[in-house]
């Protein structure tokens, strides 16, 4: 029982990703992210209207 509880702790420690990417046009979830909370971070996904709009926010 004790070897077996060792090899619980001494396993590998699963990362969860609890940090999603969003895009900022259209709100699709583009990935995640191994964060140590839950965090949101904006980028913009590659859909030519988004792409567009992003193009037109920064001129």
């Amino acid at each position: 029982m004790r070897s077996q509880v060792h090899e619980l702790i001494a396993g590998p420690v699963k990362q969860n990703e609890l940090g999603t990417i969003v895009c900022r046009h259209c709100s699709n979830i583009i990935g995640t992210l191994p964060t140590n909370g839950v965090k949101i971070k904006y980028m913009v996904c590659e859909q030519e209207a988004c792409r567009k709009q992003e193009g037109s926010v920064s001129a």
